[in-house]
């Protein structure tokens, strides 16, 4: 599972589109839905209910929404904490 799949998972959920969360991440919106479909592979579960305007969280796409914002922040944390250590002198 990578990391900025993760991202572009909670991109799309945010906004509740494909194409929106593709323009926003600048990134191709076949590409952004290859990443959807690769995690939904390794989560053996389907994420989004594809809507005729938009995605809609499934279920189990509630459910990785928790874990994923709670990836994104630790990550996140963790990048600033590490950086602010470089910065310190020794």
């Amino acid at each position: 599972m990578e990391l900025r799949s993760i991202h572009y998972f909670v991109a799309i959920a945010e906004v509740g589109n494909i194409s929106t969360a593709a323009v926003k991440l600048r990134i191709a919106q076949p590409a952004l839905t290859r990443h959807i479909k690769q995690l939904e592979g390794e989560l053996n579960t389907i994420l989004f209910n594809r809507l005729a305007r938009g995605v809609q969280l499934t279920a189990s796409g509630r459910e990785f929404l928790e874990y994923a914002y709670r990836i994104v922040n630790e990550v996140a944390q963790a990048r600033q904490e590490i950086t602010g250590l470089s910065s310190k002198p020794k």
